[in-house]
């Protein structure tokens, strides 16, 4: 904030910073100005941020915070992500992230339907299809609304999960029933499969018979249903068996440290940062902390 030359018009570290960065750009100009072509959209609905701001229907909840949830098993792999407006084309990706849409209306929910059953993945939070474009709850209309049939589910309950209590545990439907592999806080949907794959369920003696994490393929694509705030280890497992599916393009790394592939004049190069303090090595490569390095890909 106070600038790259300070207001003494000294050039102290920041502008030596800069200049270093400028001139390993440089030699890579037309690298950067090249396409950049995401596989996955995340989708931004301002509607349903002021939503849930007028209606926050638990102390816990921030819109980012869930929008990061779904964004951040694929940043761990490496994958290319758009964030995009409601109102945008993503048809031309492979995968469709919407966070928390508790607003929906028929022209988005026929977008996403086509999408789907084009081949595409869509992967949607709690709350989804709750409300319409006015804020108003749709009567009739048994929740996820829209997206009911589409998904294969039904949500007639749900509950806010206060922080003291630490969530509600889940387990694996197929591979561990009745251990528990995560935990769910924020808010959970007590889900019905309709006509979709139970992939995670809750524990408790009152809901253990409701999932929480769904899976329905329609046509060529599929649609994931996460009913709720699930932890970061079971969302990264739902985030790779995603990007298997789908066919992305997955970089294994280091943690903390992001790879982003470009293609340019000379071909395929890595963009390689260490965002954190310790040497981490990609590609027979030590990066010091906070180093950044473009590598050819071999």
């Amino acid at each position: 904030c106070l600038g790259v030359i300070d207001h003494d018009n000294s050039t102290g570290r920041k502008y030596h910073e800069v200049a270093d960065a400028i001139a390993d750009l440089r030699p890579h100009e037309e690298l950067f100005r090249s396409e950049v072509k995401a596989e996955v959209a995340v989708v931004y609905d301002m509607d349903s941020v002021w939503a849930w701001r007028a209606q926050t229907q638990s102390v816990s909840f921030d819109y980012t915070s869930e929008l990061m949830r779904l964004y951040r098993p694929f940043h761990a792999l490496n994958v290319t992500i758009d964030v995009l407006p409601v109102g945008a084309e993503f048809a031309d990706h492979k995968v469709v992230v919407l966070p928390v849409p508790v607003v929906m209306d028929q022209e988005l929910a026929g977008r996403l339907g086509d999408f789907v059953r084009g081949g595409g993945t869509l992967l949607l939070s709690f709350r989804a299809g709750t409300k319409d474009r006015d804020n108003t709850i749709p009567f009739g209309l048994t929740a996820p609304g829209l997206l009911r049939e589409l998904c294969g589910i039904s949500i007639s309950e749900g509950e806010s999960l206060p922080a003291e209590a630490g969530g509600v545990a889940i387990t694996d439907d197929h591979l561990r029933v009745g251990r528990e592999v995560g935990r769910v806080t924020v808010w959970r949907d007590l889900i019905r499969a309709d006509d979709a794959e139970v992939l995670y369920r809750f524990t408790d003696q009152f809901y253990g018979d409701c999932a929480a994490v769904t899976r329905r393929g329609v046509g060529a694509g599929a649609v994931y249903y996460i009913g709720g705030g699930v932890d970061a280890a079971v969302m990264a497992g739902i985030g790779r068996r995603i990007a298997a599916e789908a066919g992305l393009e997955v970089i294994d790394a280091p943690a903390g440290l992001e790879v982003v592939r470009r293609r340019g004049p000379a071909g395929e190069m890595d963009v390689v940062t260490n965002h954190t303090d310790r040497p981490l090595t990609y590609a027979g490569v030590e990066f010091g902390p906070y180093d950044a390095k473009v590598l050819p890909v071999s």
